[in-house]
């Protein structure tokens, strides 16, 4: 059997890697960069310019039309299939903790917000509501014309009667309700300002009665208004204002909003709740799902083939062989080094 030559030798013990030398050349490399520090690893103005480039239309577009939709839609079902709830995510150990931060905070003013919308528009779109809410309890009111006297006369002229008061009080409720921000009360003294008072105790007590489905009655008024196409016009308009004022608000303004939340409270929770997701069946079954999906939608794809797509295959692969080069550097200088390649070559 002829003599293997050096260079045979090295190949056959990297293939067959029964003596393990494959493995332990492996283990130095790996050993060594996991020694490295970080500031070492990482070229901030590198990585940020790679950042950048990435950032182009065609790849934000591709990233959510492949992964971004039919990951929602999986969420989607994994929540229906579960039944998860918010506090299935806390133990019952950290919910009076959470309850507790939650029940002494101080929210956000939204101070941002204010003056972002047109106060006649918001009156435009409430007073019919209100005109609603308060023509139905006038019809209640023990009032001539209105709905709740014994009038002597006939019944159709009553209904008659009482539907022409009931038209002029619904306009004169919304002429004041449009005319000031604030006239809701003052809506209502104008209207029943000059009523007698023997009526009085008869109105409180209808004013009880009423107030207890009122939440009813306020409610699909509400909803009536939002569906209704002038609702929806304003509704509409309310937004964009909203959205405006948003964007041109400065993200200080934001930030100082936010910090009256109790951060260091919420925070120092993170661990009691990743412990307690850590346990539950749920998390692994969704986390293992989003791989093996991510892995189906990129079947058969290499690495490169992604970076080229993406027109970053030059940038990075120019990128990681000066960082890998570095530390290959570093590698062959460690005695770790230099004796599994004794070995190899033995």
């Amino acid at each position: 059997m002829p003599k293997q030559t050096t260079h045979e030798k090295v190949l056959s013990r990297l293939r067959d890697d029964s003596g393990g030398l494959r493995r332990r050349g492996v283990e130095i490399a790996l050993d060594a960069l996991l020694d490295r520090e970080l500031s070492t690893l990482v070229d901030p103005a590198e990585l940020a310019r790679l950042a950048v480039q990435v950032m182009t239309a065609e790849n934000a577009n591709r990233l959510v039309d492949r992964h971004v939709h039919a990951s929602r839609a999986r969420w989607t079902a994994h929540v229906k299939a579960t039944g998860e709830k918010p506090s299935d995510f806390i133990s019952a150990a950290t919910m009076p903790k959470l309850e507790k931060i939650v029940s002494e905070a101080k929210l956000p003013k939204g101070d941002w917000a204010r003056d972002a919308v047109d106060p006649t528009l918001v009156r435009q779109l409430l007073a019919p509501i209100i005109q609603d809410t308060l023509v139905s309890f006038a019809s209640r009111l023990p009032l001539p014309g209105l709905g709740g006297s014994s009038s002597p006369e006939p019944e159709k002229k009553t209904q008659s009667t009482a539907g022409v008061a009931l038209g002029f009080l619904g306009s004169r409720v919304k002429a004041e309700v449009e005319k000031r921000a604030g006239g809701i009360l003052d809506a209502g003294k104008s209207i029943v300002g000059g009523l007698t008072s023997e009526v009085e105790h008869k109105m409180q007590s209808i004013a009880r009665d009423f107030s207890m489905s009122a939440q009813t009655e306020i409610k699909n008024a509400f909803e009536a208004r939002l569906r209704s196409p002038e609702g929806k016009q304003i509704l509409g308009k309310l937004r964009l204002q909203l959205l405006k004022k948003a964007m041109s608000t400065k993200l200080a303004e934001f930030d100082a909003d936010t910090q009256r939340l109790p951060w260091k409270e919420l925070l120092g929770l993170a661990g009691e709740i990743a412990a307690h997701n850590a346990t539950r069946p749920e998390v692994p079954a969704w986390m293992e799902g989003e791989v093996k999906a991510l892995l189906e939608i990129e079947a058969g794809r290499t690495l490169r083939m992604l970076l080229e797509e993406a027109g970053m295959l030059n940038a990075v692969r120019e990128s990681l062989l000066t960082h890998v080069n570095v530390h290959a550097e570093q590698v062959v200088k460690t005695d770790a080094f230099a004796a599994w390649l004794g070995d190899l070559l033995a």
